[in-house]
């Protein structure tokens, strides 16, 4: 009888133990299931660069180039932050944002065509300066919505672990830089007693120039759509590329000539041109979740349909006069190098 009751009692002892570590179980596999098909993943990321690049600043004289700046970015230093999510059928949203370190920076020029405007109009350079360039600041930030597509796989690429995805996308860049010039030089060729100008030459004597030379800040807004392509590879690696393109960007300038005598500010808003930026992406998973990658962007857009508001002094807020249509332009061009670190979650 004691027997009976000692192996009755372990009995129902072993059945809630059982049931507990199989309910236990079931839950563990359930949240298991449940993590494994949580629809969104995504990933954050962060890049040191150097950009390889030029901005100018134009003014024209009808369909003519009256003024010609150039405004270096070489060498430069900036820093980037990336995130992305995917969410279910293939719907992706990625955006960065890069801040520029402020630094002395390549020279900038200034070159003029004055000759334009005598009668009849006469070619080649009539001005020339020279100053030394320092970066103010710099802020740019792209944001792009995708649809990513899965490509057919061969049977080679099923056996080596390789996708292909395509991407139609729209995109939206922005970027805002500032620069200060100062010291230098002024080239300028003579002018005849007829108005002409006789031809310009490197050996022309240099006046020299201390202090402020001109200031300039630059707005760029690019709407654009594109296409991306992202293949997983062996080795876990990951090669992502996108193209993005428009016939429309809209960018603002400020554009400060400081003078011992006065300092005159003008004011270019500009609507036209057209643009177009890439990206590509090498990235490496070599740790779970974790991965270094290296990324290369590349930026070229141009617009000379603007106008500009002359203020002949820097705290006034009222134009004294305004240029004529299509005389006032800006660009941005050239690429930046980036490594950086990512961590996924989901992915």
């Amino acid at each position: 009888m004691r027997l009976y009751r000692l192996l009755s009692a372990s009995f129902i002892i072993f059945f809630i133990f059982s049931h507990g570590v199989a309910a236990q179980n079931v839950k563990t596999l359930e949240a298991a299931e449940k993590t494994k098909k949580f629809p969104v993943s995504g990933f954050i990321a962060f890049s040191v660069n150097t950009m390889i690049a030029e901005s100018r600043e134009y003014v024209c004289h009808y369909d003519l180039i009256l003024s010609d700046l150039k405004w270096p970015l070489t060498p430069s230093a900036s820093y980037t932050v990336y995130g992305g999510l995917y969410f279910p059928k293939g719907i992706r949203i990625e955006g960065n944002i890069s801040f520029m370190q402020p630094m002395p920076t390549g020279s900038m020029t200034d070159t003029d065509f004055k000759g334009i405007q005598v009668t009849p109009p006469q070619t080649g350079i009539t001005e020339f300066s020279k100053h030394n360039c320092t970066i103010v600041d710099g802020l740019s930030w792209t944001a792009k919505l995708g649809l990513q597509l899965p490509m057919p796989q061969s049977a080679t690429m099923r056996r080596t672990g390789t996708s292909l995805t395509v991407e139609p996308m729209l995109s939206f860049y922005y970027s805002a830089i500032s620069w200060h010039s100062y010291d230098g030089y002024f080239q300028y060729a003579k002018r005849k007693p007829d108005g002409t100008y006789e031809p310009w030459n490197a050996a022309l004597p240099k006046v020299p120039y201390t202090g402020a030379a001109a200031s300039y800040q630059q707005r760029i807004m690019i709407p654009a759509i594109g296409v991306g392509f992202e293949a997983t590879l062996p080795h876990k690696l990951t090669l992502s590329s996108d193209f993005h393109l428009t016939a429309g960007i809209k960018a603002s300038a400020e554009d400060i000539h400081h003078s011992k005598n006065k300092n005159v500010r003008y004011v270019d808003i500009m609507d036209g041109g057209w643009g177009m930026h890439g990206n590509t992406r090498l990235n490496w998973l070599c740790l779970p979740f974790f991965s270094v990658f290296f990324n290369f962007f590349y930026i070229y857009c141009i617009t000379m349909e603007g106008r500009s508001a002359i203020y002949n002094d820097i705290t006034s807020t009222i134009p004294d006069s305004y240029t004529p249509p299509n005389s006032a332009g800006t660009a941005l061009y050239g690429c930046t190098c980036s490594i950086g670190l990512a961590f996924s979650v989901g992915r």
